[in-house]
């Protein structure tokens, strides 16, 4: 435990005290945890409560250049990646007068923006900007982890490695044959599923349970998007090697970006994100 990790433990326990919130460290360093739960499969640096984005963040690096939110500042574990910086925020030592300092200088969210994908972080609008180059790096690195997940699944835990090595040509041919055409993906109805948590595990605490709340988040992400897509919308494709196509859909009313990846016959949704609104 460091003095940032226990001042992020005692926020969210300010916040949310029967959620059972606990830090642990393991060989590659601090996860946090909901109810036993790790929120995320990965280690951090450090687990900071980022007061200028008021949400609770994992260290990617050491000089919080680069953070993954975790928390929302209502106290809800992210269920999608969304990335800040901390760097202006963030203290090793945990300097209280640093700390008090940012909170004071805190710019207020525009109440009036409204983000259709609830899975996105709830940040303010100064939020660093990352260049086009960190977020092309991201976004390769979400498009291979995604792809190696879909091929290790599409793959025998029993085969040897024989039949790995020949079974991955085949899966790549499949993927080919399989890969989904440009003109089936639908914006509106792919958002709608992401709305609805149609992505989310069933343990997840964000996913609706039983027929009215499933019934009644249909119906919130319908309105939802039709709002926000009726003055128009962005959609780039880009296809991968012929077997994967990444979709990159922008709405700009909502100042938000969404990512999917078409492959074996599916849209496979990747993860969302704020844009900052051009003045």
């Amino acid at each position: 435990m460091t003095a940032s990790s226990n001042a992020a433990l005692s926020h969210l326990k300010s916040i949310k005290p029967n959620d059972g919130w606990s830090v642990k460290r393991d060989d590659n360093g601090l996860r946090l945890y909901r109810r036993n739960v790790a929120l995320t499969d990965n280690s951090f640096v450090d687990i900071h409560y980022c007061v200028q984005n008021q949400v609770v963040v994992g260290l990617l690096t050491k000089a919080a250049t680069t953070c993954q939110v975790l928390v929302t500042r209502n106290g809800q574990p992210m269920s999608a990646r969304a990335f800040v910086s901390c760097k202006d925020t963030y203290d090793p030592n945990n300097n209280n007068s640093k700390i008090q300092h940012k909170k004071t200088t805190t710019t207020t969210t525009n109440p009036r923006s409204t983000n259709p994908a609830r899975a996105s972080s709830t940040t303010s609008n100064n939020t660093t900007t990352f260049s086009p180059e960190d977020n092309k790096m991201i976004l390769q690195y979400g498009a291979m982890i995604v792809v190696a997940s879909v091929l290790l699944r599409a793959l025998s835990s029993s085969l040897i490695l024989l039949i790995y090595f020949v079974g991955l040509p085949l899966v790549y041919v499949y993927a080919l044959q399989t890969c989904p055409p440009a003109s089936s993906f639908d914006a509106k109805k792919e958002l709608k599923r992401v709305l609805r948590g149609h992505h989310l595990p069933e343990d997840h605490p964000e996913k609706p349970k039983g027929f009215l709340e499933e019934l009644a988040t249909r119906v919130a992400a319908s309105v939802t998007t039709e709002l926000a897509t009726l003055p128009g919308y962005e959609v780039s494709m880009m296809p991968m090697a012929g077997a994967v196509i990444l979709v990159d859909l922008v709405i700009p009313t909502a100042s938000t970006q969404h990512y999917w990846l078409g492959a074996f016959g599916k849209w496979h949704y990747v993860y969302s994100r704020n844009r900052n609104r051009q003045s």
